[in-house]
């Protein structure tokens, strides 16, 4: 049997156009304005750390030996960043802000089971994108392809963006429904009661009684 590089090359765009669309419907719908090129560049990070192992960090278990796949410390990595040579801490600050914003928009739950906050990884990537826009303008004048402030100024609300990408998984299945249903009663959020609304699942206020709700 053999492999049609072609075909890989049609689906790895394919992937990136639906990344691409999906950012930009779900930014529209929380009425966030981003360039085209911003939209493209979160488009490229998510192909990048979902179609190969490279968000992971391998990490050994010093209890048992084993290794596992952990997510990187940023905090660590950015100070590490800081002691690079200048094109070096380019990318090593871009990686920061990439890998805390993936982390806030689709691992915030693991973060409260680590007593860590989103406001932390909002400060580091934020700092991380800001300093790697900096570099970028040292290295060329041609600020509209500097994305890196964008991305600095817009940290928590791209966080939100991709926590709702994350969250649509959860519309797929009636179990799945319920346990969103559950995160919003947790936690109040008004982009979950937005999304379950727009499937049909429930309707009224969040303060209405939850034997109301509609349930599909």
């Amino acid at each position: 049997m053999t492999s049609n590089p072609n075909n890989s090359i049609e689906i790895n765009a394919d992937l990136q156009s639906f990344f691409f669309d999906e950012c930009s419907a779900v930014a529209s719908k929380q009425g966030l304005k981003v360039s085209d090129q911003l939209t493209g560049y979160i488009a490229s990070m998510l192909h990048r750390f979902v179609s190969s192992p490279s968000f992971f960090e391998v990490v050994t278990d010093p209890h048992n030996n084993k290794t596992k796949n952990a997510i990187p410390p940023v905090g660590q990595k950015l100070l590490e960043a800081q002691n690079k040579g200048t094109f070096e801490q380019l990318v090593e600050m871009q990686k920061v802000g990439d890998i805390a914003l993936f982390t806030s928009g689709f691992f915030s739950e693991n973060l409260d089971r680590r007593m860590l906050d989103l406001d932390f990884y909002s400060a580091i990537g934020g700092q991380a994108y800001q300093r790697a826009g900096q570099i970028r303008e040292t290295i060329s004048k041609e600020r509209i392809l500097n994305v890196y402030f964008e991305l600095s100024g817009n940290f928590e609300a791209l966080s939100e963006v991709l926590s709702e990408l994350s969250d649509r998984q959860y519309l797929h299945s009636k179990s799945k429904q319920l346990s969103l249903y559950e995160k919003w009663l947790s936690t109040g959020n008004p982009r979950i009661k937005r999304m379950l609304a727009e499937v049909g699942i429930m309707s009224g206020s969040p303060n209405s009684n939850p034997d109301s709700k509609k349930v599909g």
